[in-house]
């Protein structure tokens, strides 16, 4: 059995990249097998937060996701075989990371060669959440499209694998969860309107006005609001 686990905990355990993220995974109600089910579908995640605050969830966030590779069960009980979707020349193993391949998989995102799904960030249960469901086994590349104004810095893309291995490398995992990070910065705007008062003698003077409403508009593709 030690034997067993061990080999199977190495099936994946590179199958996640993370670049610059923590990515948490877990399953519910599963029955321990050492076989991947080729009938299940599996999902994919995303729990969107500013920096390391976990308390700071960031809705709005776009992601897309892009298989990138097949994955079938091989017929050795722990071995999977992985049938590559952006060339025949490209090669995925458990061990790919995503600067493997960057630049061929970029290039097939560009030249839309590759269909994604996107999904942005909704509060849910206090959570900024992003899920992608009922997916075909497979590797995927997930993109940070789109972020809020805030966002100086987006997540670096990563693969994902589904299943993968669970923590102890004797179960699959189908339903993955990610907790990618945000840098943020904010800004602030201070108006303070001035007038000028003329005095009998034709002297000048400058106050401060009060009360007065200014409106803040921001440029956006549609125009400004």
């Amino acid at each position: 059995m030690g034997k067993f686990r061990k080999m199977l905990a190495g099936v994946l355990s590179a199958a996640m990249v993370l670049s610059t993220m923590t990515v948490t995974a877990f399953a519910e109600d599963t029955n321990k097998m050492p076989t991947i089910d080729t009938n299940n579908k599996g999902s994919i995640t995303i729990n969107k937060y500013e920096g390391n605050d976990t308390n700071k969830p960031l809705a709005g966030v776009e992601f897309t996701i892009y298989k990138i590779a097949d994955l079938e069960q091989g017929s050795d009980p722990v071995e999977l075989k992985y049938k590559s979707l952006i060339g025949d020349n490209v090669t995925i193993t458990s061990d790919t990371k995503y600067n493997d391949i960057k630049s061929v998989v970029d290039a097939k995102v560009a030249d839309r060669s590759l269909t994604g799904t996107s999904k942005k960030t909704e509060m849910k249960n206090g959570k900024a959440t992003a899920e992608f469901t009922n997916l075909d086994l497979g590797v995927y590349l997930v993109e940070e499209t789109k972020a809020p104004s805030q966002v100086v810095n987006k997540t670096a893309n990563f693969l994902v694998s589904v299943p993968m291995t669970n923590e102890d490398g004797d179960d699959w995992i189908y339903n993955i969860t990610a907790n990618p990070k945000n840098e943020t910065i904010y800004g602030g705007i201070t108006l303070m309107k001035k007038g000028k008062t003329i005095k009998v003698d034709g002297s000048e003077t400058e106050e401060t006005l009060k009360n007065v409403s200014f409106e803040l508009q921001k440029y956006e593709t549609t125009g400004w609001e």
